[in-house]
């Protein structure tokens, strides 16, 4: 007699037992796997090194290693006289490799525990990293006191029916979560206790039927057994399809790798090894599997490290299974870098696409930095990019983010076709979850127009990508009721199919601005004073180049340039041992470019020469032989001897009291060493109180602590009081100063800061010794004005953007720390008068009703230093010397400051004082030297930023547009050279004149080459 079916409201518990019991019969017969260990190392050991008897037995369970120490482990594998396929299963809290025939074959981690072995297979190894493994994983248990513990290793067989029999009730079981999470008393059947379990109320047609069909299958499962519940599992899924309204979910391979982070470089490559042997096993087993991964960089690494895995993903990335994404290098921040070193990442991502692909990348993919330059879609296009992805603008705080699929229109008006996603986690540990899709659906906000959602799945972070238990799921969310149809595919067909509907999507103009992550401005200071020298350097060397007539650098810095861009390095979020290998590294590269520019420069004879590698003149101070301070112009890219260099021709510079004056510039210092007047060309800047006040602010982030500076913390400054003159120096010479001190309050540290004025210049240097001593705290450095115009300017890599400065819609109070590539300033509306600031390395502005600040340093809690972190690794396992906090200690701060003024000479526009006060003209010994360029008549905005060799002959002027105008000039050139544009690439084109027009924030190249 067959009872009734009363209750679905148990339907739920059901699932959940049965589930249990089926995960109780898919992995059965486990048989021991013997092991031998060799020795622990720092460095990873190629396997070939090593030899039979480095291997000693070891019992499991056991622990090993200090953090990122690697170890190999010999494994001799049992036959077993069950028929089926053998998998082995390797249980460790570490992240570790299969190798098989002394090729990687599988990555092992928490979300990867099992993996079919070939037949016959005797003996192998595994290649463990002590790290923790896949943070994000809820099985994750982080490192033990004594290292990682290593369960052991086993062959085991897998049920195939009870596999496959999980999976299929494990999605039902979300889709009716998924519905029953709708009701008003959802909690009473989602939230397991005893008492009594109310019927269901309001539920649609369909879920009764689906919640009776789950039932019948277990029913049939327990009295007829496990090939029953297959077979009516299977009728459920044809009965219960997709209705036709639902979108296409686009599904791609994904796994997140931060190259560094919670862990140095070298363990970056070597989850990149791990992560690229698990995607190609993947592909052997689930035939419509694809998997899409950016950054060349992890790539080049993988071919240096494991050479044998290139022709795999070769043949993989051919059949159009393996899709390498990118563009970039590696994932850039777009708001530190220069222009040029930015541009740079993108170049060279295409060129390193080249021993994988033909095919340049159309697609820049950038799923994890923190705001996105209104240039950046200029530079894409100048690259051959027509594609943008990301995820992180779902992270912002105050405003949503009005689109998801959408036209990106640069500030200059160059568009790119963008899709961002609004599921949080889905770009990073991306699980094929029920939830996820619905998310998907429900945030695509142009879905009318475009029904389909991008939905990388996998888990990153080290998580080792997509996982055998993902594919399967994928293969269940295909077609099924209420859900969108999800499929495997491809992100460069994802965007042609986005094309088709371009005219009918909605435009985003200039800057993307993430209202999150303001601390990345400036954490870690010494790593981007590091990283600027660096570029320093780079443009030094490429100026010599070509200056001399040489063909293009050495790309291997740029790499490393373009490398330390990564959005948890430059941005200071990386931990510990990320800055003690990376800023040494940047320094001796800046110390070595210039080496080589000098070596570029010199000959077997003449005498001591000056070089200027801008493409704008620079003032700078000569010594002559009777030690006398002169002034000199030495002319864009070029080498001068300074004795034959006339003398600048400009009034002294007094220094009398608190004043320095030079008949230009007139600035006067109160006795703390605090601005209280200025005046340029009798033109006096509208101060509103002393300028140049220090304010120390404590910096308790709610989360994020490296990342973030909360609108809190700002409410609750307080300014440094008190100082005093300590040094004057000069007195009717070409350059004259003042030093004060000063003591931060409750042994915060001191400061030491010093104004230099020189003969004829409008700018105010100003540079600052601190000594900084408090930990959780923002020093700044605030300049009170009466420029209260709607907006600010802020230098950004290439060109410059306006930000609103004035209280009003909370999407303008939200710009309470904004970026800026190392300038910006406050002016009335009209933009006529106004006043700027300079920085060398600073990166962190604040334009507030007519006040602009500067933030100097952030002495953060470092990343990974707290125990309850995600990726946190007991002390106990970490190299000694480690600091908690970021940024304590000596620092020596170069800004500058002065009057802006709409109609000054191009050199003393802000955005050209940022390089030529900063790349200073360097001695080298050789003859006079000059380039092609004679300089640039007209267009005072229009600013030329950079000089790249090419060939020998041949070299490339890169110039861009600073202050929104439009305007016309003329390139002048040296007797004998040509102009050529440039196209995509920076591959020289026609021939051209010299006369040229710009718009607004335009980013021009030109070639020029000897006739």
């Amino acid at each position: 007699m067959t009872s009734p079916r009363q209750f679905p409201q148990f339907i739920l518990q059901r699932l959940e037992s049965a589930l249990a019991r089926l995960d109780a019969r898919i992995w059965h017969s486990p048989v021991p796997v013997a092991l031998s260990q060799a020795a622990e190392t720092k460095q990873a050991v190629p396997l070939h090194r090593l030899k039979k008897a480095d291997f000693r037995p070891v019992t499991a369970p056991l622990h090993w290693g200090r953090l990122f120490h690697h170890t190999w482990f010999q494994l001799d594998l049992p036959k077993i006289g069950e028929a089926g396929t053998r998998y082995l299963r390797w249980h460790e809290q570490g992240e570790a490799t299969l190798y098989v025939e002394g090729s990687p074959y599988y990555g092992f981690d928490v979300a990867h525990r099992h993996v079919p072995l070939p037949d016959g297979l005797r003996t192998a190894h595994v290649e463990s990293m002590c790290c923790q493994s896949a943070i994000w994983h809820p099985a994750a248990t982080g490192l033990d006191e004594a290292g990682s513990r290593l369960d052991g290793a086993e062959i085991v067989q897998r049920n195939d029916d009870a596999w496959h029999c999980r999976h299929d009730l494990a999605v039902l079981r979300e889709v009716l979560v998924a519905e029953i999470q709708k009701l008003p008393e959802a909690e009473a059947f989602l939230t397991p206790r005893p008492g009594v379990r109310p019927a269901f109320g309001r539920l649609p047609a369909w879920v009764r039927a689906l919640i009776e069909s789950i039932d019948r299958a277990i029913d049939a499962w327990e009295t007829k057994g496990l090939a029953f519940l297959k077979k009516n599992l299977a009728g459920i899924y044809r009965h219960f399809p997709a209705e036709w309204h639902q979108l296409r979910a686009t599904m791609v391979g994904h796994a997140h790798i931060d190259l560094v982070w919670m862990w140095p470089e070298r363990s970056g490559e070597t989850k990149a090894v791990h992560t690229f042997s698990t995607a190609l096993r993947l592909m052997e087993t689930y035939p419509e599997f694809r998997f899409s991964y950016s950054q060349p960089a992890s790539y080049e690494a993988v071919m240096r490290r494991v050479p044998a895995l290139t022709e795999p993903i070769r043949a993989q990335i051919k059949r159009g299974r393996w899709e390498l994404l990118g563009a970039a290098y590696v994932e850039s921040d777009t708001l530190l870098p220069s222009g040029e070193a930015l541009l740079r990442s993108l170049l060279l991502g295409q060129e390193s696409r080249a021993p994988w692909t033909a095919e340049p990348s159309r697609i820049l993919w950038l799923p994890d930095v923190f705001g996105y330059a209104g240039c950046l879609p200029q530079l894409m296009k100048m690259t051959g990019i027509d594609w943008f992805f990301t995820s992180k603008v779902a992270w912002r705080r105050v405003t949503p983010f009005p689109h998801s699929s959408f036209r990106w229109m640069g500030n200059d008006g160059t568009e790119v076709l963008a899709h961002v996603s609004f599921e949080v986690n889905q770009s990073y540990n991306g699980t094929a979850a029920v939830k996820e899709l619905h998310d998907a659906a429900l945030t695509h906000k142009q879905s009318g127009v475009h029904p389909e959602a991008l939905v990388p799945t996998g888990y990153g972070d080290g998580g080792g990508g997509p996982t055998p238990e993902l594919c399967e799921r994928a293969r269940r969310l295909a077609n099924l009721v209420s859900l969108p149809r999800a499929q495997w595919g491809r992100v460069d067909e994802f965007f042609e199919r986005m094309e088709s509907v371009r005219g009918r999507l909605p435009v985003w103009s200039g800057e993307i601005y993430l209202e999150m992550h303001r601390g990345t401005y400036t954490t870690q200071a010494k790593m981007k004073a590091a990283y600027r020298a660096a570029e320093r350097g780079l443009q030094i060397w490429e100026a010599a180049h070509c200056v001399a007539g040489l063909g293009s650098v050495d790309t291997v810095p740029w790499k490393r340039v373009v490398f330390a861009q990564f959005h948890d390095a430059l941005p200071g979020s990386s931990f510990h041992e990320t800055y003690a290998e990376m800023v040494p590294e940047l320094e001796q590269i800046a110390t070595a470019a210039t080496m080589q520019a000098r070596k570029a420069l010199g000959a077997n004879t003449g005498g001591a020469c000056c070089f200027n590698p801008l493409p704008q003149p620079v003032a700078v101070i000569a010594s002559g032989a009777d030690g006398a301070h002169r002034l000199i112009t030495i002319p864009s890219l070029s080498g001068v001897d300074p004795d034959t260099c006339p003398t600048l021709e400009a009034s002294a510079v007094s220094v009398s009291g608190h004043t320095l004056d030079n008949g230009r510039t007139r600035v006067v210092f109160s006795a703390a060493g605090e601005i209280r007047s200025l005046s340029v060309d009798g033109h006096p800047v509208a101060l509103t109180e002393t300028g140049g006040q220090f304010w120390i602010y404590p910096d308790h982030p709610h989360d994020f602590e490296a990342w973030e500076i909360d609108y809190e913390a700002l409410r609750q400054g307080a300014r440094v009081r008190g100082g005093r003159l300590v040094e004057i120096h000069g007195d009717g010479t070409v350059e004259g100063s003042l030093s004060f001190e000063r003591t931060f309050p409750e042994g915060a540290g001191t400061v030491r800061i010093s104004y230099r004025l020189r003969a004829g210049e409008s700018v105010v240097r100003v540079s600052g010794e601190v000594d900084w001593r408090r930990p959780e705290a923002l020093l700044r450095w605030i300049v009170p004005t009466d420029y209260r115009g709607a907006n600010a300017r802020f230098g950004a890599p290439f060109g410059s953007v306006l930000r609103p400065q004035n209280p009003g819609r909370p999407g303008d109070d939200a710009y309470w720390e904004s970026p800026a590539s190392r300038w910006a300033m406050v002016t009335d509306d009209g933009e006529r008068e106004g006043l700027y600031l300079v920085t060398e390395a600073k990166f962190g502005f604040e334009a507030r009703e007519g006040s602009l600040a500067v933030t100097l340093l952030k002495s953060a809690i470092q990343t990974g230093e707290r125990a309850q972190d995600a990726g946190s690794a007991p002390s106990s396992l970490r190299e000694p010397g480690r600091a908690r906090w970021t940024d304590l200690g000596t620092h020596r701060i170069n800004l500058a400051f002065g009057r802006f003024d709409s109609e000054a000479t191009r050199e003393e526009m802000p955005a050209a004082l940022a390089d030529s006060l900063y790349t200073q003209p360097i001695t080298y010994t050789g003859r006079p030297a000059c380039s092609a360029f004679d300089g640039i008549q007209g267009g005072a905005s229009l600013l030329p930023a950079w000089a790249r060799p090419l060939a020998e002959g041949c070299w490339l002027l890169r110039l861009h547009e600073t202050l929104g105008r439009r305007g016309e000039a003329r390139i002048r050139l040296a007797p004998g050279h040509s102009l050529f544009a440039v196209g995509a690439g920076d591959a020289p084109g026609r021939k051209v004149s010299g006369r040229i027009t710009f718009r607004p924030y335009q980013i021009l190249t030109y070639a020029i080459r000897r006739s």
